[in-house]
């Protein structure tokens, strides 16, 4: 398998496809125009096993900020929220009889609407036969995301019923 990863950040109203740069530290080549903005970071794997046929095997979605210096270093806070939730899901399905649950699980990072737009129009325009073979695949993962969250959320919301 020839998986390709393909770093995307959008701020405002344009997409820039990032380069990363891996030696002691992750982070992306400087883009003057990020700098001191935050922005949309949609971390795209495709299989790329075939030249002319690609397919998206998973998009995760980060905000990220960029510094003066127009970088950002990969700080692996997206890995605590999700480590967070996780445990929060292990410590509600495997809760004792009226033990009280006070954490709120951290909400799903997803484009807005117009972040979602950019980001069809960008892969529409450098990837075209990627939305045509996989139409929904970016509303589709975004749709888990929120589900699995709503599903933590009402795990919780069940648990302080119980533990009343």
């Amino acid at each position: 398998m020839n998986l390709k990863i393909l770093d995307l950040l959008i701020c405002e109203e344009k997409v820039y496809e990032a380069s990363i740069i891996t030696d002691t530290v992750r982070h992306f080549s400087p883009i003057s125009d990020l700098a001191c903005k935050d922005v949309l970071w949609s971390e795209i794997v495709l299989d790329a096993s075939e030249i002319s046929f690609i397919k998206p095997r998973r998009i995760v979605f980060n905000r990220v900020a960029f510094n003066e210096n127009s970088t950002y270093e990969f700080d692996y806070s997206h890995f605590f929220r999700t480590l967070y939730n996780c445990h929060l899901f292990l410590e509600l399905t495997s809760i004792k009889e009226n033990k009280k649950v006070k954490k709120i699980p951290y909400g799903p990072i997803i484009p807005t609407d117009h972040e979602y737009s950019l980001l069809v129009q960008y892969l529409d325009e450098q990837y075209p036969t990627l939305l045509d073979r996989y139409p929904d695949f970016i509303s589709y993962a975004i749709y888990e995301v929120k589900q699995k969250h709503e599903e933590l959320v009402a795990l919780v919301r069940n648990t302080s019923k119980f533990a009343h």
